[in-house]
């Protein structure tokens, strides 16, 4: 297994888990549907007049994956493309899969239709997640922190305005992270690697990103749920945890595909990992048998063996 399936695999299966614990703890536990009813009363208003929001729709979803092929196409990264299309294709449909078919909302609290996982947020989601396949990895530097950053906002303004609970959110944005990695681990989708300083930055911002994620998400929850602040909260402080709840699971599946894609794969000819080729460059090359010979350095030859173009001293 490669480093980039490796990390490939875990990130998504990190995703998966994150996924089904969130459906777990706030579907199939009173407790969890009692908390999500409290803070949708402190952050939601229903309206459906946002305009960002209504940019979700087939013709738009069909045109973004138009876009990510003729990027793909550009680049002459055949297999990123398909990889993108993958992700978008199969992330928008499993969750409306999941959504209709498979997932159930017990009435704990109060009867109520399944609305996990939101399919605005997998449809935002996974549009960013495609584009971030398809671009060479000097733009993914550029466009990670835009691209979380809006993401957080459309989510934060699907549950402000009443559209889907927090949980549909965190769970969507974490089904598209765990279909992306995946999808990643397939030979060539992720792209060339990336090379030196840039794999390096490129790692490293995405780790952090995914540990800041991962900690905001503990700490917001914690604080709502522990600390019961949503009971009377004040708006603003509502809106602020709305925004941190949902910036949390876009700023862990945007950095842990950043630290997946950082690997990528190999130029063409060259089966190693980027691993193994900054490992082999830092190598000294030495003749055989530790060094070189040279003329009356008074040390002892070794027995005599055949040799290619090399004449001894002295002969």
């Amino acid at each position: 297994m490669t480093t980039l399936q490796w990390r490939a695999l875990w990130t998504g299966l990190l995703g998966a888990a994150g996924f089904i614990g969130v459906y777990a703890a706030s579907t199939l536990t009173a407790r969890g549907q009692r908390w999500e009813t409290r803070y949708m009363n402190a952050v939601a208003g229903y309206d459906t007049s946002e305009p960002l929001l209504h940019l979700v729709s087939v013709p738009n979803l069909v045109v973004a994956c138009a876009v990510m092929a003729l990027i793909a196409a550009l680049r002459r990264q055949w297999m990123a493309g398909l990889g993108a299309l993958t992700v978008m294709a199969l992330s928008n449909a499993l969750g409306q899969v999941l959504k209709y078919q498979l997932l159930e909302r017990p009435a704990l609290i109060a009867e109520g239709p399944n609305t996990f996982p939101s399919g605005h947020t997998i449809a935002f989601a996974s549009t960013f997640v495609a584009l971030l396949i398809v671009l060479p990895p000097w733009a993914r530097l550029v466009t990670a922190l835009p691209m979380t950053g809006v993401l957080s906002y459309a989510g934060a303004l699907i549950v402000a305005n009443g559209w889907h609970r927090p949980s549909d959110v965190v769970g969507g944005i974490l089904l598209v992270g765990a279909v992306a990695a995946l999808v990643c681990a397939v030979p060539r989708v992720a792209g060339l690697a990336a090379e030196g300083a840039l794999r390096r930055t490129l790692s490293g911002l995405g780790l952090a990103l995914f540990a800041l994620g991962a900690l905001a998400l503990a700490a917001s929850a914690c604080v709502v749920a522990v600390l019961r602040i949503v009971d009377g909260a004040p708006v603003r402080t509502a809106e602020a945890l709305n925004h941190i709840l949902v910036a949390a699971p876009a700023l862990a599946i945007i950095g842990g595909l950043l630290w997946v894609l950082a690997t990528g794969t190999p130029p063409a000819g060259d089966s190693r990992s980027p691993d193994e080729n900054n490992q082999r460059s830092e190598k000294v090359e030495r003749p055989l048998g530790g060094r070189a010979p040279g003329r009356g350095s008074g040390s002892r030859s070794a027995p005599a063996r055949p040799t290619m173009g090399y004449s001894s001293p002295g002969s």
